[in-house]
């Protein structure tokens, strides 16, 4: 009865009950009936009790949110109550994966963000699933990058990293806005880092990266020998960004290299078996990094 009370303080304070426990440090999962009264306040009138159904749902349906859950935190994005949006953001972040079906809702409501905050991680968002990147979310992309805002550019920047589209049309497009931005002090290492990503691809901005790091960017000068298409440091790039940021596009770049990416197989093993279990990959990415290591394994032995 307390999540339809009339006082919006108590329908949040009941969200708040029904949150998950945790044992020994892991959330437990909530039962389906519960985690459907959470996800029915989503549609609440007020944001404080929105934002506790977000917060109370993340970490703690075992089977993922219900596809109308998941539909109307897409919604809450643009949510005007900041508290309702962050939890929705943060409860989205774990359902990314799943977001392919609402691309065209997240490209729609971009200009209707409350803020630079909120468009900004709307265009993360729209990296989140997977399979390579409609031409129209790579537009939005560049756009972002070339904006003047340093949140909506740095926002680009990231998904171009994570998503790091590869189809000859759409380097064409991204890579002159990443030399653009070598040229920006406050996103010259994260452009130069994402160049570095992109290795041999990304051979066209040599000139820009090496004057970047003649400028004294150390991102640039990390990245200029892969770009040059030298593959070892690359392969290097890509590894730690398997490693540290669970880069399924970095993925991807391996497998491509076949047998040349033999030297990346003993870190792509500690990620599966990390010595702190809170590290341990995701399902999805544990079976992508598998289907790498394959893949490396059996190009090696033809």
């Amino acid at each position: 009865p307390l999540l339809t009370d009339p006082d919006p303080r108590m329908r949040a304070a009941a969200c708040k009950l029904l949150a998950p426990d945790q044992v020994d440090g892991t959330t437990q999962p909530l039962a389906r009936n519960v985690a459907a009264a959470l996800e029915a306040r989503l549609d609440d009138e007020d944001g404080r009790v929105r934002g506790a159904a977000a917060e109370g749902l993340r970490f703690a349906v075992a089977d993922g949110l219900s596809d109308a859950a998941l539909a109307r935190c897409v919604a809450m994005l643009v949510d005007r109550h900041p508290v309702a949006r962050e939890a929705a953001e943060g409860l989205l972040y774990d359902e990314r994966r799943r977001l392919g079906p609402h691309v065209p809702t997240i490209l729609a409501q971009l200009d209707r963000s409350p803020d630079d905050e909120a468009r900004g991680q709307q265009l993360r968002f729209l990296s989140g699933p997977p399979g390579p990147p409609s031409d129209t979310v790579v537009a939005a992309w560049i756009a972002a990058v070339g904006s003047p805002s340093p949140t909506v550019v740095s926002s680009g920047l990231y998904a171009l990293a994570r998503a790091r589209p590869i189809d000859p049309t759409a380097l064409a497009k991204v890579l002159p806005a990443l030399e653009a931005r070598l040229a920006s002090p406050a996103h010259v290492e994260t452009a130069a880092w994402v160049l570095g990503l992109y290795g041999p691809r990304a051979g066209r901005a040599t000139e820009a990266v090496d004057r970047a790091a003649a400028a004294g960017s150390r991102a640039a000068g990390i990245a200029l020998p892969a770009v040059r298409g030298d593959t070892a440091t690359w392969i290097a790039l890509l590894t730690d960004d398997v490693q540290n940021y669970r880069s399924h596009a970095s993925l991807r770049d391996l497998r491509s290299l076949g047998a040349a990416a033999g030297m990346a197989v003993p870190t792509l093993r500690e990620v599966l078996d990390p010595k702190d279990r809170r590290s341990a990959p995701s399902a999805a990415f544990r079976a992508d990094v598998e289907a790498t290591i394959r893949a490396i394994e059996r190009a090696a032995s033809k």
